[in-house]
C-alpha cells in the first residue's frame, strides 16, 4: 500500500469513504500493472532504437573512412606526397575499428554478420591496392595511377556503397517491425487503463481535495514549527546582528547581537517596527521594500541607534524567506558592523582634505614666488641694461673723441669694455628669453619641421657667406608643436653646429630623423670640434660651457633654452660626441604623427643628460 493510503487509513473517515477509496485503489493498481508492462515494452523498443542508431552511425563512420581513403589516394596520385599515403593508412585503421564495433553490435544477427564479412573483405582489397598504386605512379606516372583508381578503386567503392546501403536498410526494417509491435502493445494498454482511470477519476478528485486540505494544514503547522526552531538556532549562531521581519514590517525574531547593539531586550524588540531602530528610518524602509521587488539586497548602508550608547554603522544584506509551499514568510536580514572601517574612511577623508588644503596653499605660495621672481627678473634686467648702455656709449665716445691721443693699450681696454658690455647685454637677453619660455605654454599646430629648418638656414645665410659648408638635410616629419618655439630649437642647434665647425673645411652639418623607441628622433650632427662625454652632464645647464669663450663665443644659455622647449613638448633631448670628431644632438616630441618616414638605423637609447 502507498504512503498516501497509509496516511488516509489513519484519518477519521466513515466506512463508505474507506470502501470507495479501496475501490479506487484497486482500479489504479490494475491500471498500473498494465501500464508497467507497456512501459517495459516501450523501454525495450527505445533500447533497440538506440541500438539501431549506433549501428547506423558506425556504418556511416565506416563509409566516411573509406571515402577518405579514396580521397587520399587521389591526393597521392595528384601530388606524389607520401603524407597522403600515411593519412590513407590511418583512415584504413579507422575503418577497421568501425567494422570491429559493428561486429560486436550485430553479433545476434547472422545476416548482418555475413554482410560484415563481405564489407571487411572489400576494405582489405582497397587497402591492398595502395602498394600497387604507389609503384605504378613512381614507374609510369600520374595517368596510369589515376586509371587504376578509377577502375579498381571505383568498382570497390561502388560495391562498398551498395553493401552499406543494404545493411542500413536491414537495420531500418528490423527497427520498423519492433516499433510496430511496441505501438500495438501500447494501444492495448491505453484502452485497458482508460476505463479504469475514468472510473477512478470521480473518487480521486473528491479524495484528493480532502487530502490536500488536511495535508496543507498539517504542512503549514509543521513548517512553522520547523522554521521557528531553525531560525532561532541560525540567528543565535552569528555574532553579527540578525533579524527576521514579517511582510508588514514587524520584527518577528532577533539574536542576542541585535539586542546588544540596540540596547533593547529581545522580547521588547519582537513585534515592533524594524525601521524605528535606525537613524535613517525612511532609508531603512526603502531598502526593505526593495527586497520584495528584487528578492534580495546586499551591502545596504544604515546606522543602528543604541538607546543610550554610540551609533553603529552597518551594511545590511537581506533576502526573502519562504515556507516549503513557496509562500513568503518575511525578510531575513544580516548586518555587518563597519563602524571601525567608517571611522578609518572618515579619518582618511579628513587627511586628504587637509592634504589638498596644504597643496593648494603651497601652490599659491609657489605662484606668488614665481610672480615675485618674474618681477625681480624684469627689474634686474631693466636696471642692468641702463648702466651697460652708459658704459658702452661712453667707451665709444672716448674712442671717437680722444682716440688719437690715447696709447694703443688704452684703446684696447676701451674695446674690451665695449665687447664685455655687448656680451653682458646678450646674457641678459638670453636669460629673459629662458624665463619667458618657462612661463609660455606651447600653442600646438601641425607643422612641417623641414620648412622650419629651411627658415633657419635662410636666417643664418648672412653668417655663412665666407664659409665652405656641406648641408645634408633629410626628410623631416609633420608634428604637432609650437612653430615659434620649435624654430628656436633648430636655430640654437644649427647655429651651434655652424659655430663649432668653424675650424673645418668643409664643415659638414646633417639634419634628419631616425626611429627611436617607436617614434621619430630628430638629430643635428656636425663634424666640428666635439666634446668629451664625461662632461656631458653640464651640457644643458645655464651658463655651463665646455669650450673657452675666447675660442667660441656664446652665453651658455642656448642649450638650456632648447631643453626647456623640448620638455614643454613632452619630449627629451640628449647628445653624443667625441672630442675633435664632431657632435650629434637628438630630441623627440611627445606625439609623432602616423605614417612618418623613418631613417635607416635606430640609435641605442641613451640616458637623458641634464
Amino acid at each position: 500500500m502507498s504512503a498516501s493510503a497509509q496516511r488516509l487509513n489513519r484519518l477519521p473517515l466513515d466506512a463508505r469513504f474507506l470502501a470507495g477509496f479501496g475501490l479506487v485503489l484497486a482500479i489504479l493498481l490494475t491500471a498500473g500493472a498494465v501500464q508497467y508492462r507497456t512501459i517495459q515494452t516501450l523501454v525495450e523498443t527505445e533500447r533497440w532504437v538506440a541500438h539501431t542508431d549506433v549501428v547506423l552511425a558506425e556504418l556511416e563512420g565506416t563509409l566516411s573512412a573509406v571515402e577518405s581513403m579514396e580521397s587520399d589516394s587521389w591526393g597521392y596520385v595528384a601530388t606524389g606526397d607520401l603524407a597522403f599515403v600515411k593519412q590513407r593508412q590511418a583512415w584504413g585503421s579507422t575503418a577497421k575499428e568501425h567494422l570491429r564495433r559493428l561486429r560486436v553490435l550485430t553479433a545476434d544477427d547472422p545476416r548482418q554478420q555475413g554482410n560484415l564479412d563481405r564489407l571487411n573483405l572489400l576494405v582489405e582489397q582497397k587497402l591492398a591496392l595502395m602498394p600497387q598504386l604507389i609503384a605504378l605512379r613512381r614507374q609510369r606516372g600520374t595517368v596510369p595511377a589515376a586509371e587504376l583508381i578509377a577502375q579498381a578503386h571505383g568498382t570497390l567503392m561502388k560495391e562498398i556503397h551498395t553493401l552499406v546501403a543494404a545493411m542500413e536498410a536491414d537495420e531500418n526494417r528490423l527497427l520498423a517491425a519492433r516499433q510496430a509491435a511496441s505501438r500495438a502493445s501500447a494501444g492495448g494498454a491505453v484502452r485497458a487503463t482508460a476505463l479504469g482511470s475514468l472510473l477512478a477519476l470521480v473518487f480521486a478528485v473528491v479524495a484528493g481535495w480532502i487530502i490536500h486540505r488536511d495535508a496543507t494544514a498539517r504542512a503549514e503547522a509543521k513548517d512553522a514549527l520547523r522554521h521557528g526552531a531553525y531560525n532561532r538556532s541560525l540567528i543565535e549562531a552569528s555574532l553579527d546582528p540578525l533579524v527576521t521581519i514579517s511582510p508588514d514590517g514587524k520584527i518577528t525574531d532577533v539574536n542576542e547581537a541585535t539586542a546588544k547593539v540596540t540596547g533593547v531586550a529581545r522580547d521588547k524588540l519582537i513585534g515592533t517596527d524594524f525601521s524605528s531602530y535606525f537613524t535613517e528610518a525612511e532609508q531603512a524602509r526603502a531598502g526593505y521594500l526593495e527586497v520584495f521587488k528584487k528578492g534580495f539586497i546586499t551591502d545596504y548602508p544604515l546606522t543602528l541607534r543604541h538607546v543610550c550608547g554610540p551609533l553603529t554603522h552597518v551594511l545590511y544584506s537581506a533576502s526573502l524567506y519562504r515556507n516549503t509551499l513557496g509562500n513568503v514568510l518575511g525578510v531575513f536580514a544580516a548586518a555587518r558592523d563597519v563602524t571601525e572601517r567608517k571611522r578609518a574612511e572618515d579619518e582618511v577623508a579628513e587627511l586628504n582634505a587637509g592634504l589638498e588644503r596644504r597643496v593648494a596653499d603651497r601652490t599659491a605660495e609657489l605662484l606668488a614666488a614665481n610672480q615675485e621672481l618674474e618681477a625681480f627678473t624684469y627689474s634686474v634686467a631693466h636696471d642692468l641694461r641702463a648702466p651697460l648702455r652708459h658704459a658702452q656709449g661712453f667707451s665709444r665716445s672716448v674712442l671717437e673723441d680722444f682716440g688719437g691721443h690715447l696709447p694703443q693699450a688704452g684703446k684696447d681696454c676701451l674695446h674690451d669694455i665695449v665687447k664685455s658690455t655687448q656680451h653682458m647685454g646678450q646674457l641678459i637677453d638670453d636669460m629673459l628669453g629662458l624665463a619667458r619660455i618657462g612661463r609660455q605654454e606651447p600653442r600646438l599646430e601641425v607643422t612641417g619641421l623641414g620648412t622650419i629648418v629651411q627658415e633657419v638656414l635662410q636666417d643664418l645665410k648672412a653668417d655663412l657667406k665666407d664659409r665652405e659648408m656641406s648641408w645634408q638635410i633629410g626628410a623631416l616629419p609633420f608634428v604637432s608643436c609650437d612653430p615659434g618655439l620649435m624654430k628656436q630649437v633648430f636655430f640654437n642647434l644649427i647655429a651651434n653646429a655652424v659655430k663649432y665647425t668653424r675650424p673645418r673645411h668643409p664643415a659638414v652639418i646633417e639634419v634628419g630623423q631616425i626611429a627611436h623607441e617607436g617614434q621619430p628622433a630628430i638629430f643635428v650632427k656636425d663634424n666640428g670640434v666635439g666634446f668629451s662625454m664625461k662632461y656631458s652632464g653640464k651640457l644643458f645647464g645655464v651658463f655651463q660651457r665646455l669650450h673657452r669663450r675666447e675660442d667660441f663665443e656664446g652665453t651658455g644659455v642656448g642649450l638650456a633654452t632648447v631643453q626647456r622647449i623640448v620638455r614643454k613638448h613632452g619630449g627629451r633631448i640628449w647628445a653624443e660626441a667625441e672630442l675633435d670628431k664632431g657632435a650629434a644632438f637628438y630630441f623627440t616630441l611627445a606625439t609623432p604623427q602616423p605614417g612618418q618616414s623613418q631613417a635607416q638605423p635606430t640609435i641605442p637609447a641613451k640616458p637623458e643628460q641634464r
